[in-house]
C-alpha cells in the first residue's frame, strides 16, 4: 500500500474534523480521494495519527496534496477559519505562499491540471 497515500489520507482526515463536524459531503470527497490512491476501502475506519507537515514537503504531488485540501475545505460549503488556517500552514510547508489558500478560500476550484499550472504562481521563492 501508498505509505505516502496513507499520510495524506491522514492529513485530509484531521483536516474534514478541525471545525468539530465531520460532513457526508466530507466523507464522499475522502472516499473520493482513497478510490484515486488505490487505498482499502475502509482506510477511514483505521486510526489515524498526529500530522505532521514535514511529511510532506520533499514528497511528490505537493500540488496535488494542496488542492485536495482545498477542496476539502469547501466541500461542506463552509469554510470555516480553522480549515483556512492549516491549509495556511500546510501550503507554507509545501513551498507555497499563503496567500494561494487566500486565493482559493472565495472561489470554486478548476481542475486539477489547471490549478497545477496556477499554483507555481504563489511558488515561495523566498525561501
Amino acid at each position: 500500500m501508498n505509505e505516502l497515500a496513507k499520510r495524506q489520507l491522514n492529513l485530509l482526515v484531521h483536516l474534514a474534523g478541525i471545525d468539530g463536524k465531520f460532513e457526508k459531503s466530507e466523507h464522499e470527497l475522502l472516499n473520493q480521494f482513497i478510490k484515486e490512491k488505490g487505498l482499502r476501502a475502509n482506510s477511514l475506519d483505521q486510526k489515524t495519527y498526529p500530522v505532521r507537515f514535514s511529511d510532506f514537503s520533499k514528497s511528490e504531488g505537493k500540488a496535488e496534496l494542496l488542492y485536495w485540501a482545498l477542496k476539502l475545505m469547501h466541500a461542506d460549503a463552509v469554510v470555516h477559519p480553522k480549515e483556512i488556517l492549516f491549509c495556511e500552514h500546510l501550503a507554507i510547508k509545501l513551498g507555497y505562499t499563503k496567500e494561494i489558500v487566500f486565493a482559493y478560500s472565495k472561489g470554486l476550484l478548476s481542475e486539477y491540471s489547471v490549478f497545477k499550472k496556477k499554483a507555481t504562481d504563489f511558488l515561495d521563492t523566498a525561501r
